[in-house]
């Protein structure tokens, strides 16, 4: 009953939270701001304004915890199902600014390594992007044109060095069981459809997605990352002026 309640009041206070799209270029740029990207401006005091090229490209990032989050928890001689035991995946898809796809998982079996559990999470979070180049492409069918980023690889951003090392055909002798159907990451990676790269830990927005139990101030701040109230989307819409913006 108090999980239930705690729920409800979660709703209750986030009720005006939505998610915004916007074709204004804007400083920073969420998805760029920890690279440090030329627009960062926490980085840079002359930084300046993306493209629009920038804003519009589609971003993915995956991140995955290794083992169970329980902690303290569970009370000591507590008997845990084997699937509490297993990583748990994330990973979500951004465009002109918002979220466009997400998705959290637990994984099938237990991970060996974080590495070997970072592997998964990127080749779910890679069939996402894939799946979402394609449905852009689709456009096609109907004659608008297809967007320029597609035509180069899409950004798919993870913590693990490892699994970025990974991802670009490194063999490393700790992963060297892992099964073969992970190799797909590596074959979208040749064939230039996604390019692996590396963002800090506390800055992987999907973050969100793997932790069962995390502090208010970091949830809080992920969230914040990609969701906005209606009355900031509404005061930056009239600063934006003639940028196209939508909120939902």
């Amino acid at each position: 009953m108090k999980l239930a309640l705690y729920a409800l009041q979660y709703i209750h206070s986030t009720h005006d939270y939505g998610i915004a799209f916007t074709s204004k270029a804007k400083l920073p740029m969420h998805t760029f701001l920890h690279q440090p990207h030329a627009t960062d401006l926490e980085a840079f005091v002359d930084a300046v304004p993306p493209t629009p090229e920038q804003s519009h490209r589609i971003t993915a990032y995956t991140d995955a915890n290794w083992g169970s989050q329980l902690g303290n928890a569970v009370r000591k001689g507590t008997p845990v199902p084997l699937f509490k035991l297993r990583s748990m995946s994330g990973a979500i898809i951004f465009r002109m600014n918002g979220p466009l796809s997400w998705k959290t998982e637990r994984q099938p079996r237990t991970s060996l390594s974080s590495c070997e559990a970072e592997i998964n999470a990127t080749n779910m979070g890679s069939k996402l992007t894939v799946a979402a180049r394609n449905f852009t492409r689709g456009f096609e069918a109907c004659g608008v044109p297809a967007p320029s980023d597609i035509s180069r690889p899409t950004k798919v951003f993870n913590d693990n060095s490892a699994c970025v090392l990974w991802s670009g055909n490194m063999t490393l002798k700790a992963v060297r069981h892992i099964e073969l159907r992970e190799n797909s990451v590596r074959e979208w990676v040749q064939d230039k459809s996604i390019s692996v790269s590396h963002v800090a830990g506390k800055d992987n927005v999907s973050d969100i997605f793997t932790k069962e139990m995390r502090d208010v101030a970091h949830f809080c701040r992920l969230r914040d990352s990609f969701m906005s109230r209606l009355a900031d989307f509404n005061l930056a819409s009239k600063v934006a002026g003639a940028a196209t913006a939508f909120w939902c």
